[in-house]
């Protein structure tokens, strides 16, 4: 075997290059596509003529992240664009997933407008026949708060769905029905209401009376037509803020117009949910105002109804009275009907109303928290010595008037139910109150 000897002229083996070298002398335009393009950020290809990268939001021209992608970003919480795109949808879908919802509120809504209806009539009665007035007070006061009570729980159904919604919740929980709450719910609309209407009627003297002496009563009437209108416009922002842990915004009208300007397109759009879902309850009410015109007048005639002739003009048809009490059955059922359609109704525009307040708890300026309030205790002094109290004698004086509000009220029932023979209390007590035999 020959071995070629070392430096001989059988020629030398290839030399090795240098990695750094042959990427130092690579030329990478030879090797880069001009025919597409990438983001200048993320890489991503893009076709032709696009400026904004779908990915990454960078505008290729200045490198930076895009204006309508950066203002987007900046905004905390939802995006209020999808306010008006989902909330038809998810309203519909949670008011038909709470159909037992809308059927309670149906049977409790009749049950208290029977009562307040049978309490307020059963006073007016015993007043026209014997003037009793501490018997006349009892059910007049009985019957008002049931009335009250029907605000009452659509108040609470409406401040639970908010509070469901602002959780991302798609159910209520524990929904109970408490008539104490409901009445109290009720009396709190009702204050709210008249809170609201002073500010509104200070306010619309303020703005329309130097319109009046400036251009005339045409344009004072048209201010007060927009305050009308301002004030009734501020019903979502309101609950929005009922809902909250601190509500006193809601009891402040001014700042209540000042948030519904700001933010009047979600408001005019719930009004317009509002607007269809009033016009398809019409449509089932309508029903029952058409047996009312149809058969009013032989309802009154076979019942013998005092002082409704006058609302049921017209001559009575042969007909026997199971006939007519059918027919009030028939009447009944549409009535609840009705109701049934208008709570379905409602449940659909809390629902939207708890989207709103979601979507918008930023330009609504909820307020969620309150400062933190060092607490003292007051049952001991500045040198930590116990302070006496008089608690003891306070619970019993209010155990004592408590008892006395009972055994008065026992009283009132069984004066009107024996008719004024009997009382647990001295006659001549009774008599001092009101409490007088019947004649």
């Amino acid at each position: 075997m020959k071995v070629p000897a070392s430096g001989g002229g059988g020629g030398s083996a290839p030399k090795e290059e240098d990695p750094e070298q042959a990427l130092a002398s690579l030329d990478l335009r030879r090797v880069e596509d001009t025919n597409v393009t990438v983001c200048v950020k993320c890489g991503t290809e893009l076709d032709d003529g696009v400026i904004e990268c779908p990915e990454c939001g960078t505008d290729q021209n200045t490198g930076q992240l895009s204006r309508r992608l950066a203002i987007k970003r900046g905004i905390k919480g939802p995006d209020p664009s999808l306010f008006y795109k989902e909330v038809w949808g998810d309203s519909w879908q949670f008011a038909r997933g709470h159909f037992g919802i809308a059927m309670r509120m149906t049977i409790y809504w009749t049950i208290m407008a029977v009562m307040s209806g049978a309490c307020l009539g059963l006073a007016q009665y015993i007043h026209m026949k014997w003037g009793k007035p501490p018997v006349v007070m009892l059910f007049a006061i009985v019957g008002i708060l049931f009335y009250l009570g029907i605000p009452g729980w659509l108040w609470f159904i409406w401040i639970k769905t908010i509070q469901t919604t602002v959780a991302k919740q798609e159910e209520m929980n524990r929904v109970f029905f408490d008539i104490f709450d409901v009445m109290s719910l009720g009396m709190k609309f009702l204050m709210w209401s008249m809170v609201n209407g002073v500010q509104v009627g200070i306010m619309t003297i303020f703005i329309t009376a130097p319109i009046y002496f400036a251009v005339g009563q045409t344009g004072a009437n048209i201010a007060g037509s927009v305050i009308n209108l301002l004030s009734l416009a501020v019903m979502p922002v309101m609950m929005s803020h009922m809902a909250m842990p601190f509500e006193w915004k809601a009891w402040v009208t001014p700042i209540l117009w000042k948030i519904t300007l700001k933010n009047i397109k979600p408001v005019a759009f719930w009004w317009l949910m509002a607007l269809v879902v009033g016009l398809i309850s019409l449509v089932s009410a309508a029903i029952l105002g058409v047996l009312l015109a149809v058969f009013g007048a032989t309802i009154v005639e076979v019942l013998n109804i005092s002082g409704a002739a006058g609302i049921f003009p017209g001559s009575a048809k042969d007909m026997s009275k199971t006939t007519v009490y059918i027919l009030l059955g028939v009447m009944l059922l549409s009535f609840m009907f009705s109701l049934f359609i208008s709570s379905v109704g409602y449940l659909f525009l809390m629902r939207a109303n708890g989207q709103f307040t979601f979507t918008f708890k930023r330009t609504l300026e909820l307020v969620t928290e309150a400062k933190q309030v060092k607490y003292v205790s007051k049952s001991i002094d500045k040198d930590g010595l116990p302070i006496k109290k008089s608690g003891k004698k306070l619970q019993m004086a209010k155990a004592a008037g408590a008892l006395l509000a009972i055994y008065i009220s026992v009283n009132v029932v069984m004066h009107f139910v024996t008719r004024g023979e009997k009382h647990l209390m001295p006659k001549s007590v009774a008599e001092k109150i009101g409490l007088e035999p019947w004649d």
